[in-house]
């Protein structure tokens, strides 16, 4: 019992760290993506978190196996470096005795990505597609008319073009030229 659970730390302890090291790359990542969206006009500053914490859980499904591969090596490969494997097998503990504790973590770990893939990431894929549907609806400015005010009720945003170098929708319709307006 002891013996199982100082091998659990010792695998777990190298897994979370390196999960938390990866995960935080990532969202650094999308955050810089997202940030250089927002400076540009074309996603709302509020929306940056939002976005950048859908895709940090849909990412979770590829980065915790790799954490989790990465911690096993780095802890087994102590194990043995440090020879306290072969004190626990001069001890009378089998290699069956010592892998015992770490395959239940790697179980458990199993069934959470199971649980991200299966549940976690398409809500967040079904998030994320509409949160940049609504957010496109409004940041879509080929729709709008130059010199005007536009207002979205849903955001309370308030959007001025002053001109534009194209035909607007509200100039192109029935009976305008079809060669201005596309």
């Amino acid at each position: 019992m002891i013996l199982d659970r100082y091998l659990l730390r010792e695998v777990a302890t190298p897994f979370v760290a390196i999960s938390f090291a990866l995960t935080t790359l990532y969202v650094t990542f999308s955050l810089t993506r997202y940030l250089t969206d927002a400076t540009e006009g074309m996603l709302a500053a509020n929306a940056v978190f939002t976005l950048t914490m859908l895709r940090a859980v849909i990412a979770l499904e590829m980065l915790l196996p790799v954490a989790l591969y990465i911690g096993l090596m780095v802890a087994l490969g102590r194990f043995y470096s440090d020879w306290e494997v072969t004190a626990m097998k001069a001890s009378g503990i089998s290699e069956r005795r010592i892998i015992v504790p770490i395959l239940g973590l790697t179980v458990l770990v199993g069934i959470a990505i199971a649980a991200l893939s299966l549940w976690a990431r398409p809500w967040a894929y079904y998030e994320l597609y509409e949160f940049q549907a609504n957010a496109r609806a409004f940041n879509d400015l080929g729709q709008l008319e130059a010199g005007r005010f536009h207002y979205d009720d849903k955001r309370g945003r308030v959007v001025f073009m002053e001109e534009r170098d194209g035909p607007s929708i509200a100039t192109c319709g029935a009976g305008r030229d079809s060669k201005a307006c596309g």
